[in-house]
């Protein structure tokens, strides 16, 4: 065996075997293919020395070798190989389910770097090229279930609907807050994110689009008000819509309740105590309470004795039931006649009033007699 060139003196018509093996190893990423031998002879033959000088040299083709790698997903085409120096190999890329090819990186004199698809290279040396794979981005929504209501992605703020493509695998933040003011009485208190996520939290952007909403739940102030003389519950408060509240008056001392009167949608104007409101909007609800009325008596200290009341005449002792604090009016004449020879003058009334005065009903049962003499 000789790895180097060999000159023999060899007697005419000798006959010798020269042969070699092939292929043969060079550098890494090389190696050497048998063609011919330059007498056209097999790879191990028998030749016969002639009778001039001459020489006998193999022929090898110089091959390198092409390593082709593929990154996730994705393949490459041709598969890893030899080839003949100074081939043309063309090099392609095909991208699986949801990714996307990004481009070539090459080694080696010949190689290509960036990103044509296909692309050919020359094999002037041993050349690697691997294809990169990138998924492809998704369209990520992120929305409320409310309109008008804000949050932020990423920390920018929006009030409407969004959609994003992100690259699976990124992470990013959405976020709200909560309670969120709507119009006058109304306001929007977070309940979820559809994913289950927190107030605030960070998404991993997943393989396939997706929405994010954020579920608030809507409410409604109910206002409560009591007049004079009484008591309301509940005390104003939100309200979820639909719910159904129940309202109640409590009078005090000497009052009554007189109704409620209500306005928004569902809200209720009647006597019914307690009543109910349904929450369809923002509500007002305001109890009314009278005081009670008292007993006044109007009478003479003489029987049978005319007066008047409120324009109407009476010779007995007359009770009413009247509200505090209303008017009327109590008058008498003088003098009365009575039997023969007998008359009745005028004295006062037993609150000093003139004969015909105004009085305003007190708040407690009171006796008005009008005196004669």
């Amino acid at each position: 065996e000789y790895t180097s060139e060999q000159t023999f003196n060899w007697q005419p018509g000798s006959q010798h075997t020269i042969a070699t093996t092939s292929p043969q190893s060079g550098a890494t990423g090389v190696q050497y293919v048998f063609n011919n031998w330059s007498d056209g002879g097999a790879l191990s033959h028998t030749i016969t020395t002639p009778g001039a000088a001459t020489t006998y040299t193999a022929n090898f083709t110089t091959q390198y070798y092409l390593t082709m790698t593929a990154g996730t997903g994705g393949t490459v085409t041709p598969a890893s190989g030899w080839h003949n120096a100074g081939a043309t190999v063309e090099i392609s890329a095909t991208p699986s389910g949801a990714y996307s090819f990004s481009g070539w990186t090459g080694t080696g004199t010949g190689s290509y770097t960036g990103a044509n698809n296909p692309q050919n290279i020359t094999m002037n040396a041993a050349i690697s090229e691997t294809a990169s794979f990138t998924l492809n981005p998704v369209a990520i929504t992120v929305t409320t279930n409310s309109s008008g209501r804000s949050f932020t992605v990423d920390g920018t703020e929006y009030t409407s609907e969004q959609t994003f493509n992100w690259q699976p695998g990124s992470q990013h933040t959405i976020a709200t807050t909560s309670p969120q003011s709507g119009a006058t009485g109304v306001q929007y208190v977070f309940n979820n994110w559809s994913d289950g996520g927190a107030l605030s939290h960070t998404i991993t952007t997943p393989g396939s689009a997706t929405t994010y909403t954020a579920n608030f739940t809507t409410q409604y102030y109910l206002t409560m008000t009591a007049g004079t003389g009484g008591t309301v519950s509940p005390a104003s408060g939100w309200h979820n819509a639909g719910a159904t509240v129940e309202i109640s008056a409590t009078p005090s001392g000497a009052y009554s309740f007189s109704g409620w009167t209500g306005t928004g949608t569902g809200s209720y104007t009647g006597p019914n105590n307690p009543g109910s409101v349904t929450m369809n909007g923002p509500i007002s609800e305001t109890a009314a309470f009278v005081l009670n009325p008292v007993a006044i008596t109007v009478t003479t200290n003489s029987a049978g004795r005319s007066f008047t009341v409120d324009g109407t005449e009476y010779t007995s002792e007359q009770t009413f039931n009247w509200q505090p604090g209303s008017q009327h009016t109590i008058a008498t004449t003088s003098p009365q006649s009575g039997a023969t020879g007998v008359q009745y003058v005028f004295n006062n009334w037993s609150d000093g009033g003139a004969l015909s005065h105004t009085i305003t009903t007190p708040g407690s049962a009171t006796t008005y007699t009008a005196n004669f003499t």
